[in-house]
Parts: C-alpha cells; sequence; structure tokens
C-alpha cells in the first residue's frame, strides 16, 4: 500500500518539478502538494526526489567575501575640499565562476568627470 502511494506521489512530484521550470526543491513542492490538497511531510517530498533522480536547478545564492577591520570609522578628510582636487574610488565584487572572485575598482575625478 506504501510501495503505491509513493509511486502516485512520484508522479506528482515529477510533474510540479516539471512545470516549475526544474526550479522548486523539496520545500516548494511540499507547498505545492499540501495545495492540491495532498497531505506530506517535507522529508517523504525529499526521499521520493532522491529516488527519482530530481532536484532543483536553482544555484545557491552567492555570499561575498567579506570585509573585517579592527579600527573604528575614519573621519570625512574631503568633505569641504575644493570639488576639483578630489577622485573618488570604488570597489565591487564579481563572481566569474564558483569560488572565483575578481574586483572591478572604478576612479572618478568629479572635475573632468
Amino acid at each position: 500500500c506504501h510501495d503505491k502511494q509513493d509511486t502516485i506521489l512520484k508522479s506528482q512530484i515529477f510533474e510540479i518539478w516539471k512545470n516549475n521550470y526544474k526550479a522548486y526543491g523539496y520545500p516548494r513542492i511540499t507547498i505545492a502538494m499540501r495545495r492540491l490538497g495532498v497531505v506530506i511531510g517535507p522529508n517523504r517530498v525529499y526521499r521520493l526526489m532522491q529516488e527519482l533522480g530530481i532536484r532543483s536547478l536553482m544555484g545557491r545564492r552567492f555570499k561575498k567575501p567579506g570585509t573585517h577591520v579592527d579600527y573604528s570609522q575614519r573621519p570625512n578628510l574631503i568633505k569641504n575640499h575644493p570639488i576639483g582636487t578630489i577622485w573618488r574610488a570604488d570597489i565591487t565584487y564579481l563572481e566569474l565562476r564558483p569560488g572565483t572572485w575578481v574586483y572591478l575598482s572604478t576612479i572618478f575625478d568629479q572635475a573632468s568627470k
């Protein structure tokens, strides 16, 4: 009886997964199944998805490298300087592929733009 139910549930899980661009993982599929009136727990959905060999194709959100400093915020030294004498700079992180980061820096001269 349990195997028969699992077979039916597997077909429903596969349809939900396929119809949602293969992006749903077990938490969203559990919610979708419950909306269809099927009482099922997330652990069972997870187990059935493993048996089917399917998983969400969505990647994890990336986490930028952190910046840690051991000193307090520096005072604003350019607040009252004339516009033509100051350059502004910024840096950002770009992930080329998982685990490989590069830095993009920009410099802005307000006088010449």
